[in-house]
């Protein structure tokens, strides 16, 4: 086989490796307190509608268009739409009862000018493992930055 055939040969796995990156292109940055999550989405084309996904598992639901939910869908907290010109500011309020709740919190974007079975139509941001505790303090295992 010669160099061209080779790089040929090679097409598909860059193309399904870019699809994979490009449907997991949101950034997300927690910050929790004792009574609410604020999160900031950047990478969210303008328009779209970003939710905050909360859920109690990791697991792998596939999305229209290949991208992955990688948080078990127990709570969609908020949602906003993406002005283009900064990142998405959620927040989500918490009751007194989850203090000690771990969780992991994902955002997901749609981006409502495209089919939604196109890839980059649904994009996600990596799982954030968050832990709840009584002081103020950034997700357990989550960013390290702050989304205030």
């Amino acid at each position: 086989m010669n160099t061209r055939q080779h790089v040929l040969s090679l097409l598909p796995l860059v193309a399904l490796f870019a699809g994979s990156l490009d449907a997991q292109s949101l950034e997300l940055a927690t910050a929790v307190h004792p009574q609410w999550i604020d999160a900031k989405v950047a990478g969210a084309p303008q328009g779209s509608l970003v939710v905050l996904v909360l859920g109690l598992e990791e697991t792998r639901l596939r999305l229209p268009g290949g991208a992955a939910l990688g948080v078990s869908p127990d709570l969609v907290s908020s949602w906003t739409i993406a002005s283009g010109t900064g990142p998405a500011m959620l927040g989500m309020r918490l009751p007194p009862d989850a203090i000690g709740l771990h969780c992991f919190l994902q955002a997901v974007a749609v981006d409502a000018r495209r089919p939604l079975d196109t890839r980059g139509a649904i994009r996600v941001s990596n799982v954030n493992p968050v832990y709840i505790d009584r002081t103020d303090g950034t997700a357990a295992g989550g960013d390290d930055e702050s989304a205030s």
